[in-house]
């Protein structure tokens, strides 16, 4: 296995691994100087720094591909981790309650997260891509600025709704969903920085050239448009 590839098992490991991290603690509400913040939110920015390099490196549909591949694993492995919770435990097991509190909400959130992280997933390498071919592949940082907010604003938008509805008031709720943007935004312009390094990094390793020939259909998966 070449070097190229070597990268893009460990990158498409590290997109995949957090956004599983992510699942398990959106409802985990921190508190940062009286603004309530989900604790996801501190970690999906960087899976759309992933999925920024991952577009630039190895192309918008190979991103496509593995954003659809890394939501189904996670909604399979909900649908066990939901199930085996309800098998029958001992009668002197006495942490099933946990069990129940941690895992129970997990198939919820997968299912609300899905919907926003493949909208907002896909539109952000979309957004990466299509202005990669306006400006002849130049500015990563600031086309992954750009396309990762508008991609985690429409994360928060149509999922947080999803995952916090019926658990806290409405207001609370748009509080949390302006809290975690403004911070997320904050992480991803940190994180550009370090991203584009990395990119110019593989770029110069992997003898890479702009190209045009993009397929921007969200749902194809078979095209190489590197």
């Amino acid at each position: 296995m070449d070097t190229k590839h070597k990268t893009l098992v460990i990158l498409s490991t590290c997109y995949t691994m957090v956004l599983f991290a992510a699942e398990f603690v959106p409802h985990k509400i921190v508190s940062l100087h009286g603004f309530y913040i989900s604790g996801a939110t501190f970690i999906i920015p960087f899976w759309y720094l992933l999925g920024d390099i991952i577009t630039e490196i190895y192309g918008y549909s190979f991103c496509r591909f593995l954003t659809w591949s890394s939501i189904a694993i996670i909604t399979i492995l909900s649908l066990l981790l939901t199930s085996i919770i309800h098998f029958p435990s001992p009668d002197k097991w006495l942490y099933q309650a946990h069990y129940n509190y941690i895992i129970n909400p997990l198939l919820r959130i997968t299912i609300a997260s899905a919907v926003g992280c493949y909208i907002g997933g896909i539109s952000n390498a979309f957004l990466l891509a299509k202005w990669r071919v306006l400006v002849k592949g130049k500015y990563f940082w600031l086309r992954s600025i750009g396309a990762s907010s508008l991609g985690q604003g429409i994360y928060i938008l149509i999922g947080m709704p999803m995952i916090f509805l019926g658990t806290m008031p409405p207001l609370r709720i748009l509080q949390v969903m302006l809290a975690s943007l403004v911070i997320k935004v904050i992480i991803t312009a940190i994180g550009s920085g370090p991203a584009a390094a990395l990119v110019f990094y593989l770029k110069r390793r992997f003898k890479l050239r702009y190209t045009n020939n993009l397929d921007f259909n969200p749902f194809l998966q078979t095209r190489d448009d590197q």
